[in-house]
């Protein structure tokens, strides 16, 4: 155990040396996140070693990030098995087990993220700038997390004040008149640090279709920043007090056109704040943390038709959020327990809810056990359960299991099954959407009621040695009382309300392996098989890939200065039903990016960046951005 010890003490060091490395440009082996090194938090809502997490979690570090040539969390998670990224009207949005945006949650240090569009947070809204770590759970989390999370949870964490001194830069141009520029600085003393950090985007509307006025994807210009201070150490017994805010504010223009041949000038402006105040401390035999946290979104949608205002639209609508969450963990013998109690307050304003505003409010406590039965830690048993009780529908109670067993020191099986539940949004219990130009209109349904899961996932992870890494996992989810839209005609024409009408199931597999056969070469793949039906009309659940691989090649030449990366993935037609009777698929596609960088004086990076290089997308199923080169100088000191 002594042994064991003194050896994290040196890797937590050699960590802290390799974190300040990477931030001034210098890029080390290792970018599969070393187990014994790497902390997280959303496997357990604790903190622990990513080696010891009793459920599967991904990781991917800041230099991981910084190696993709990533502008945003979108592109950053791009190649990565199991998750597919797909772009839609309301931006870069993810799926995971088969499962779309709504499915998914989206977390920024411990708070739920703000501003759901078509069901999903816009991923691309989130500039690298800020992100220390990014965080995946997969599967039923939310006995943990609560509403959802019935496919995953993805994690934001932001970056904290580290060195008593430090500032960096980055700016880059390319096609599509991109500009990305980036700053930050940090300072800190004994126990005090501070941390701010801005970023500027832009690109113009690209047209995947030139024979149509319509443009495929919008212009995009905003701004971000954010400030932070900390007292205290994060790890440790003492205090600990972190205050963070934040700000995005975002313009997307582009062309609309109808089927009538009415064209329309688009334009959607967003503001984001996003602040947060945290505080740990001892209390008796354990340890009390209190987090608080306000979001704000707003949104003005318009859409100007060109010649004639009969069909203008001017949509405002904003969502507030309050989060209150308080923990205690405390460790007894055997037992790692955690209680938490947690207090979420929602907020929509629109004029097209009745009433202009609605209000909604959700009590919840959650319990859970990290159970180590024997003298050795190979095996480990983590019941939990969570209790939501809701002002509009009620309470839903969720218990999950989470099994570990290590047969060997090389081998980690890891197994969960639990439940899951998504409310219903406040779009689908009030809004009424109207659509002149197609002639239809959908209207809320305020007696809807939660969707319910019910999902397991069995995994294994193996590393025989230090360069070689192989992951499998197996995934299976039963969906009931999924809402779905429900026509009826009446004296108005054509409507639509929202039902707890239909059932679902998603199954598949996903297997990952990563080599590092020299310190200066790595090369990763992973491919996911995903079965995704919807079971009441008994066809494939629509937008769900039956097949995706992805690929990476890293080489790292530190004497010459030279790191390059070049990912890609290759991903099957995708399902699209046309109304309720047939379904088409999509066309396969694949996508290649990659990265070449030199450093200089060891501070300064100069780089080019190739997207989209196998040029993919189309103006009718696959909106991607079109082949993109950019390049650029970053600077740390």
């Amino acid at each position: 155990m002594r042994r064991r010890d003194a050896a994290l003490i040196v890797a937590l060091w050699a960590s802290r040396a390799a974190a300040q490395s990477a931030d001034a440009g210098v890029v080390d082996a290792g970018s599969v996140p070393d187990d014994a090194l790497t902390t997280v938090v959303t496997a357990t809502r604790s903190t622990s070693r990513l080696s010891d997490a009793p459920v599967p979690t991904e990781v991917m570090t800041r230099r991981q990030i910084l190696e993709t040539g990533a502008r945003d969390l979108g592109e950053a998670l791009q190649a990565r098995a199991g998750i597919e990224l797909f772009p839609s009207f309301g931006g870069t949005q993810l799926r995971m087990q088969g499962l779309g945006p709504e499915y998914n949650l989206i977390i920024v240090d411990g708070q739920r993220a703000a501003g759901r569009v078509n069901g999903g947070v816009d991923l691309s809204r989130y500039s690298v700038e800020d992100v220390e770590q990014l965080e995946v759970v997969k599967g039923p989390s939310s006995v943990l997390w609560g509403s959802d999370a019935l496919a995953g949870v993805v994690q934001l964490v932001t970056r904290r004040p580290q060195r008593p001194f430090g500032a960096s830069g980055l700016v880059s141009f390319g096609m599509l008149n991109q500009v990305d520029a980036r700053a930050s600085a940090e300072a800190s003393s004994g126990a005090w640090g501070a941390r701010g950090s801005f970023a500027f985007g832009q690109r113009d509307a690209f047209d995947l279709d030139p024979d149509t006025v319509a443009t495929s994807g919008s212009s995009l210009r905003s701004f971000q920043g954010s400030v932070r201070g900390t007292y205290g150490a994060s790890t440790g017994d003492g205090v600990f007090v972190d205050v963070r805010a934040a700000a995005l504010s975002r313009v997307q223009r582009g062309v609309d056109a109808n089927l009538t041949g009415a064209v329309f000038d688009r334009g959607a402006g967003d503001v984001l704040g996003e602040g947060s105040a945290h505080v740990a401390l001892p209390l008796g035999p354990g340890r009390l943390s209190v987090t608080g946290g306000l979001n704000l979104w707003s949104r003005r949608f318009v859409l100007d038709q060109r010649g004639s205002a009969a069909l203008d639209q001017l949509q405002d609508s904003t969502d507030r959020n309050g989060l209150l969450t308080t923990t205690y963990e405390l460790t007894l013998g055997r037992h790692r327990g955690l209680v938490g109690v947690e207090g979420l307050l929602e907020q929509f304003a629109s004029p097209r809810i009745v009433g202009g505003t609605r209000v909604r409010g959700r009590f919840s406590t959650f319990v859970q056990d990290t159970f180590a039965p024997f003298d050795s830690s190979r095996f480990m048993l983590v019941p939990g359960l969570r209790v939501d009780v809701d002002s509009t529908f009620g309470a839903v109670v969720t218990p999950r299991l989470a099994v570990r067993f290590d047969p060997h020191e090389t081998l980690a099986l890891r197994a969960a099954v639990g439940t899951g539940f998504r409310a219903p949004s406040f779009q689908e219990l009030y809004l009424d959407f109207e659509n002149p130009g197609a002639g239809y209109v959908i209207n809320g349904n305020p007696m809807l009621g939660p969707e319910r899961s019910v999902g397991a996932t069995l995994s294994a992870d193996w590393q025989p040695h230090q360069g070689l890494n192989v992951s499998a996992s197996l995934f299976w989810n039963e969906l009931s009382n999924m809402i779905a839209y429900e026509s009826r005609t009446d004296d108005t024409g054509l409507s639509f309300t929202y039902g707890n009408i239909e059932r679902g199931r998603t199954r598949g597999g996903e297997l990952s392996v990563t080599v590092s056969p020299t310190p200066w070469l790595q090369w990763g793949a992973g491919a996911t098989v995903t079965d995704a039906r919807n079971l009441t009309l008994d066809r494939p659940l629509d937008n769900q890939a039956l097949f995706r691989a992805v690929s990476q090649v890293r080489v790292r030449l530190r004497s010459l200065g030279l790191n390059a990366l070049v990912r890609g993935s290759v991903t099957s037609g995708r399902p699209l039903s046309d109304g309720e009777v047939s379904t088409r698929y999509t066309a396969p596609f694949v996508l290649v990016d990659a990265r070449l960088a030199k450093t200089l004086f060891e501070r300064l990076e100069l780089f080019v960046v190739a997207n989209n290089l196998a040029g993919a997308g189309n103006a009718n199923d696959l909106l991607l951005t079109p082949r993109q080169v950019f390049g650029g100088v970053s600077l740390t000191w």
